[in-house]
């Protein structure tokens, strides 16, 4: 099982991690402004890792054993068994902030490409509830919205719905 695993790890090092990674928290540190520290994209400690074998870098209770096992001395138990947490930015607060420009996209009969593609009371009725605090459906209102904005630029002019 060693040289799978650590075939894995060249092959994501040699192109995962510069040409997705690290370009894309590159691109999105500095179109804010924002100085950003990597952790752990030392070209020596990543080569080290990789000669180690995969029965010590694996284990059923730890994600990241060696990180974990390392850390286990500072950090008490509880941070270091927690389970993996996504970055969710405030999606409701953006919506909330933007909804003029939701309800335009999603709610114009006459430009409206979600619309064309879905019944015409779809858009108002997402946006009421969400308004109204019946769900919190804001991700969905994102994703919709991104979809509108993806369908005017790919299709200027209406769309079929044979």
């Amino acid at each position: 099982m060693r040289f799978p695993v650590r075939a894995a790890g060249i092959v994501d090092f040699l192109s995962f991690v510069p040409f997705n990674l690290m370009q894309a928290s590159d691109r999105t540190s500095m179109a804010n402004s924002l100085e950003l520290r990597a952790p752990f994209v030392s070209k020596n400690l990543v080569l080290a890792l990789l000669n180690i074998s995969s029965k010590n870098k694996f284990s059923k209770r730890y994600n990241k054993r060696l990180l974990v096992e390392g850390l286990s001395d500072i950090l008490p138990e509880f941070i270091l068994t927690q389970t993996k947490k996504p970055f969710n930015p405030p999606m409701r607060g953006i919506i909330l902030a933007n909804i003029g420009v939701v309800r335009a996209y999603l709610c114009d009969d006459n430009h409206s490409r979600v619309l064309q593609l879905l019944s015409k009371d779809f858009g108002e009725n997402e946006v009421k509830a969400f308004e109204l605090g019946k769900c919190d459906n804001s991700t969905y209102l994102r994703v919709l919205a991104s979809l509108e904005c993806w369908l005017r630029k790919t299709y200027p002019a209406t769309i079929s719905t044979v």
